[in-house]
């Protein structure tokens, strides 16, 4: 047999040689026969000799040795190299055994080096890079490439401004995910309030792992929307598979509150408080409970204790705040709005609460600059809401029309509106629609009191549709709005829709009947919550609009109730005379038009506004002669208007035959240069301002003094200013004198302050008690901007004078700016009304800073060390380490926050499930520049108090990550230059 095996052997080793000797013998008698052959032709042995020679064999590639390959791979430190290493190992051995491992290696250094090119701004290739890592990430997903790498890309890139691709990450990772990593893809998606992409993840997670975890990120996904139903289901499910969840048990607590459950929800906050008595989420929802279901002696009781305990508890002061604000009662209002905006200001239903008291105290105009302070901090269509209510309260129902049709839209009686700025939703009552935000964040159930806070805003918005539009239900709208209430702002509205009417030439008529009602009504003019504002709400509102734009308002001086009377009566007569022009009546229009000039303020705007409609009324007539006189009355004294000097001038030309001396009665050209007007305006002799109102009384208890204010110094050179009623001034002291003006009342235009805040949070409740607003009306009306802890210094201050009885030869003042200097904020706890909502909180909503602001490194900066070629294996140790235990999700109350160099900003940190943070770490990616260091909080061991400090004054954009054994969450800290 051995010998058999050997023949064979040497068998097979002789074989090659036997073959090429065959090939040798068979091309030599091939080249005999070829010889041989005589009558071959010249054609045929051309084509032979130019044949192409057979190409030589290709040598084989030696076979690649797959382990040698793969210790060659791993062992690339280099994240570049090891990116092209990979991708060839991969293509050369697609069965291999280490395929899952390369590709996790493989999208580990792509997120590396992206994350290197990332911080050195070169966005274009860090994005391409962190796609590509998504897409090479195999399946399933490790959990550390995720967690260390992948899940950390949609929010950074979306916190940076590049949400589509951020967005587009996601989804990627989606398709790859398990049941955790599809709920940790749906709580940053929460965190960006994108409920549809949150609940695709959530039930995404429930079809691979029908567990309570994937229920309560479903129940937050539909609150998020806005779907206060279907987010109670979800909790249930979560509860009946896990019924000794806190968690759940507390979300399916505030669902019920939401939807008027209280008696329920005070039920399982209870069974919360007995797992675990020092809950302070619990402990806030029975109190709220018990004055949400009728109870409220016994929620005064349980306040007064707990408040006690912890007086910085902002969810549970702006929650009772809104409660008393819902039923009435205006002074707790305000006193519980003012704490929980002192503890936090940026907790937004803290400043609505407040507004809704200031408004039951009558004082609507403070309740608007308490809503344009909060828009500071989010913007969604409850404020609308609620800033309309206050103007139309004050009178100014031009802008709270034009606020309120921003976000909402009027159709066969239902209002619409987009929740949240994202969610499409309609309802037949507008205080029901917009109650779906609070009742997803504060929790506050559906009370009467919203279903009629709107009474006057519905018929408003309808009537400015139909206006605009030239509809034909005009008529019926202006009607249905006149009466949308018997309040003493009857009288405003009759105007205001008359007014409209006659500038849109539409329904005469029915401006007709509007302005007899009004007549018989005038007599209520002065029962205005602040009837100066009222009255002139016409006259104010290019003034309040630029002021508004810019974060101010406009607060006019009293003007004594004479006055006030014939204004209304002037305008009601004017109006009237427009209407009836408009039919063609034209005696009887330029009757009214003389009623009007004979009660209206001597010189005043609404003179010469009637005398302008006279003119215009006999051009029209082709009395051009007798409409002369009237242009010119018309227009001198005003603002320069190019239109209407183009009118008088035209008229004044045919009149006259010539322009001689025109300039000197109707003034310069608005649009001509003047070569000597700066020169004017530097001449140091006042011009004497005409007498506007003639002689009137002063108001009650005024006096002609005047009370010097501090104001920044007014510019000398002159410059158009919108017309407004004022009050003649006494002279001023100014350096230097401006050209006359012969504006009536010149508002003075305030900043809206920001709300202070306290030192500390144990400061911020014992400080001082939270004043309450007095209802005492001071001697002038402009708004006092509330005090501040630092003021910056100002230019010299100089007097502005109240109002004088007499008028004088002093040049009328422009509006003055105040400004008013914003106080430092400092260190305070953050509130969580999004992380009721969400795992991860947010209070605004969702401020995008600028992606190339943030992104571009400080020159202080150290470039970030080079990205190493995959995850560390120490990591990955560490990661096995702690899978015994349970995973957490961190929470910070802010994922990324800025602050001045050389300021500190507070912190909360927390968990979903609220467990005991003992073992949280806090460490700063750059200590010497931003130091970071605890708070202690007594009584309170879910959540954890942290102070971010700039410790050098660099700027730049820096990390703090603070970590459990059960998860951590990362922190941007963005440094800014101080403000100058």
């Amino acid at each position: 047999m051995r010998i058999f095996a050997l023949f064979f052997l040497f068998a097979i080793a002789l074989a090659p040689s036997l073959i090429e000797a065959s090939q040798t013998r068979n091309k030599q008698a091939a080249k005999k026969a070829n010889a041989a052959k005589p009558n071959a032709t010249p054609k045929k042995a051309a084509a032979k000799a130019t044949s192409k020679p057979k190409p030589k064999a290709t040598p084989k590639k030696p076979k690649l040795d797959e382990a040698a390959e793969w210790e060659k791979a791993t062992a690339i430190t280099d994240a570049a190299e090891a990116i092209t290493a990979f991708k060839k190992f991969i293509a050369d051995f697609p069965t291999s055994e280490h395929l899952a491992d390369a590709a996790r290696r493989l999208s580990g250094s792509e997120a590396a080096l992206a994350d290197a090119h990332f911080d050195l701004n070169e966005i274009d290739p860090a994005l391409k890079l962190y796609t590509d890592a998504a897409a090479d990430a195999p399946k399933p997903l490790p959990d550390t490439l995720f967690k260390e790498r992948l899940s950390k890309v949609p929010p950074k890139l979306f916190w940076k401004g590049y949400r589509k691709p951020a967005l587009a990450i996601a989804r990627t990772l989606e398709e790859k995910a398990d049941a955790a990593q599809l709920r940790e893809l749906a709580a940053f998606y929460l965190t960006i309030e994108s409920g549809d992409d949150a609940r695709r993840a959530a039930e995404a997670a429930l079809a691979l792992a029908p567990d309570a975890g994937g229920y309560l990120m479903l129940a937050l996904a539909k609150r998020v929307d806005f779907d206060l139903e279907g987010s109670a289901a979800a909790y249930q499910k979560a509860l009946e598979l896990d019924p000794a969840s806190i968690q759940a048990k507390r979300g399916l607590a505030e669902a019920y509150r939401s939807l008027g459950n209280s008696d329920e929800a005070a039920k399982l906050y209870r069974e919360i408080l007995t797992v675990d008595p020092e809950n302070l989420p619990a402990k806030t929802g029975v109190i709220l409970s018990l004055f949400e279901s009728g109870k409220a002696a016994e929620g005064e009781t349980e306040l007064a204790a707990s408040i006690a305990e912890n007086p910085n508890n902002v969810m549970l002061l702006a929650g009772v705040a809104y409660w008393y604000s819902s039923h009435g009662e205006a002074q707790k209002a305000v006193e519980y709005a003012n704490r929980a905006i002192a503890v936090e200001p940026r907790f937004i239903w803290g400043h609505i609460a407040l507004a809704r008291g200031q408004m039951l105290l009558n004082k609507p105009l403070e309740a608007e600059k308490t809503l344009l302070a909060a828009r500071r901090y989010g913007n969604f269509p409850t404020i609308d809401y609620e800033l309309a209510r206050a103007q139309a309260a004050a009178g100014f129902y031009r802008q709270a029309a034009e606020g309120i049709a921003r976000n909402f839209s009027l159709k066969d009686g239902a209002v619409s509106t987009k929740l949240g700025g994202r969610i499409e939703r309609t309802a037949s009552n507008i205080g029901e629609l917009i109650s779906f935000e609070r009742r997803a964040s504060l929790f506050a159930p559906l009370t009467d009191s919203d279903k009629q806070s709107g009474n006057v805003l519905v018929p408003l918005l309808e009537f400015w549709q139909a206006v605009n539009s030239g509809s034909a239900d005009v008529a019926k709208a202006a009607t249905a709005f006149e009466a949308a209430g018997s309040d003493p702002m009857k009288l405003h509205r009759e105007i205001f829709a008359a007014s409209l009417l006659v500038d849109k030439k539409l329904a005469p008529d029915t401006a007709l009947e509007l302005l007899k009602n009004a007549a018989t009504n005038s007599g209520t003019a002065l029962q205005a919550p602040d009837p100066t504002a009222a009255i002139l709400a016409e006259e104010l509102y290019p003034a309040r609009t630029a002021a508004l734009a810019h974060g101010e308002t406009v607060a006019t001086s009293p003007i004594a109730a004479a006055t006030l009377t014939g204004i209304v009566r002037s305008r009601i007569e004017e109006l009237a005379g427009a209407a009836l022009a408009e039919k063609g009546e034209t005696d009887e229009a330029l009757i009214r038009f003389k009623r009007s000039l004979s009660v209206a303020p001597e010189n005043s705007v609404w003179q010469r506004s009637v005398n302008w409609r006279m003119g215009a009324l006999l051009a029209a007539q082709n009395d051009l002669a007798g409409a002369l006189p009237y242009y010119l009355k018309g227009y001198k004294g005003g603002m320069p208007d190019p239109a209407k000097y183009a009118i008088l001038k035209s008229a004044y030309s045919q009149v006259k035959g010539n322009l001689d001396g025109f300039e000197a009665e109707a003034g310069p050209d608005p649009l001509a240069k003047h070569d000597t007007e700066v020169a004017q305006a530097d001449k140091p002799t006042p011009t004497p301002t005409p007498a506007i109102l003639g002689d009137l009384p002063p108001l009650p208890g005024e006096t002609p003094t005047a009370t010097p204010e501090p104001t920044p110094a007014v510019d000398a050179t002159p410059e158009p200013v919108a017309e407004q009623p004022a009050v003649a001034p006494t002279p001023s002291a100014s350096p230097t004198p401006r050209p006359a003006s012969t504006e009536l009342f010149p508002p003075v235009v305030i900043s809206i302050p920001k709300p202070g805040v306290s030192p500390t949070p144990e400061a911020a409740a014992e400080a001082s008690p939270t004043p309450t607003p007095s209802e005492t009306a001071t001697p002038t009306p402009e708004p006092v901007v509330e005090a501040s802890p630092m003021v910056t210094p100002t230019p010299t201050p100089e007097p502005v004078a109240e109002a004088s009885p007499t008028a004088t030869p002093t040049p009328t003042p422009e509006p003055v700016a105040e400004a008013t200097p914003a106080p430092i904020e400092t260190a305070t706890p953050t509130p969580e009304p999004v992380a009721e909502a969400t795992p991860t909180p947010s209070e605004t909503a969702t401020p995008t800073p600028e992606p190339v602001a943030e992104a571009t490194p400080t020159p202080t900066e150290t470039p970030s060390a080079p990205a190493s070629a995959d995850l560390r294996p120490r990591v990955v140790t560490a990661r096995a380490e702690q899978e015994e235990i349970k995973p957490c999700v961190v929470t910070a109350s802010e994922i990324r926050m800025s602050m001045p160099s050389g300021e500190e900003r507070g912190i909360i940190i927390g968990t979903e499930d609220d467990r005991d943070l003992t073992g949280l770490s806090a460490v700063s990616d750059n200590e010497k520049d931003l130091d970071v260091r605890p708070v202690s909080v007594g009584g309170i061991k879910s959540r954890s108090l942290y102070v971010i400090r700039s410790a050098s004054g660099r700027t730049g954009i820096y990390h703090v990550k603070f970590s459990l054994p059960c998860g951590s969450a990362e922190v941007e800290v963005t440094v800014e230059p101080p403000p100058k």
